[in-house]
């Protein structure tokens, strides 16, 4: 901003220059080359005043995207502390694991033909019974929610707070946290 107020001044000061000019000729050698200075001038310091305001106007939206940005990242990491999802094999081994930090929303269910998933549970012992898209997990208000996209054979949740095992209803949101269990059909994903 600071920028934009020298350019201005520097217009003021310029059109001082030519008002003085115009108003006392006798009192300049050449007044015609100071008017043409000046006219030249003036346009200049506002072009440079025009483009320094636009630079500070983009700079200032950059910033408030970036800080914007930096806050919804600092929920993410907080929310339930969600950073992956891991499937488990029936003897509760690793199977496969995937990376959910920085993400808002994710889908689950298998890649078939063009159909692309977030999470592809293809590799799951029981990929039989888990939908093309079988359920989404979404970030909202600083938590995680988990909704059954009306799948043949829905999904449980297992809470860690208690144990307890719990049936979704379809396209009813369920808050979930870090070491609930989710069970697609058959599969069983950790939150993690």
């Amino acid at each position: 901003m600071k920028k934009v107020m020298v350019d201005l001044m520097l217009i003021c000061v310029n059109f001082a220059i030519f008002a003085v000019t115009w108003l006392y000729p006798q009192e300049i050698r050449n007044p015609a080359a100071v008017w043409g200075v000046s006219i030249i001038l003036m346009p200049v310091f506002l072009l440079m005043a025009i483009r320094d305001w636009k630079l500070d106007r983009d700079n200032k939206i950059a910033g408030k995207q970036t800080a914007a940005s930096q806050e919804i990242q600092k929920e993410i990491q907080v929310a339930g502390g969600i950073k992956e999802i891991i499937l488990l094999s029936e003897d509760h081994t690793e199977i496969m694991a995937w990376d959910i930090y920085h993400k808002v929303s994710v889908i689950l269910g298998r890649d078939v033909g063009e159909n692309r998933v977030d999470i592809s549970l293809n590799q799951s012992p029981h990929a039989s019974m888990v939908d093309v898209e079988h359920a989404v997990l979404n970030f909202a208000g600083g938590n995680w929610y988990v909704s059954d996209l009306e799948s043949q054979n829905g999904i449980r949740v297992e809470k860690a707070q208690d144990g307890q095992v719990y049936r979704i209803a379809p396209d009813v949101p369920c808050r979930i946290e870090s070491g609930d269990c989710l069970y697609i059909g058959l599969s069983r994903l950790l939150l993690r």
